[in-house]
């Protein structure tokens, strides 16, 4: 699993991107264990979930799962969106 401060070496964004999502997804048990992440994590991986679902199958995909809609709802208002 990728460490925090080596995630700081990598410059391009989208490895930066990918590299922060595999390690949560791991930290959390691809979101089995999401007492496992702080309350920041959380909130990066309700979005990335959100948008990993949305971009591979659309929201039809998303919806279907729906298991961190009440997640990603907290994750955006603690974002300001």
């Amino acid at each position: 699993m990728l460490r925090p401060e080596d995630a700081w070496e990598i410059s391009d964004i989208t490895a930066f991107l990918i590299a922060m999502s595999e390690r949560l997804c791991a930290k959390c048990g691809e979101g089995e264990r999401l007492s496992a992440l702080s309350p920041e994590e959380r909130t990066t991986y309700a979005v990335d979930a959100f948008q990993r679902e949305v971009s591979n199958g659309g929201f039809e995909q998303y919806d279907s799962s729906g298991a961190l809609a009440g997640e990603l709802l907290d994750a955006l208002r603690a974002l300001g969106i």
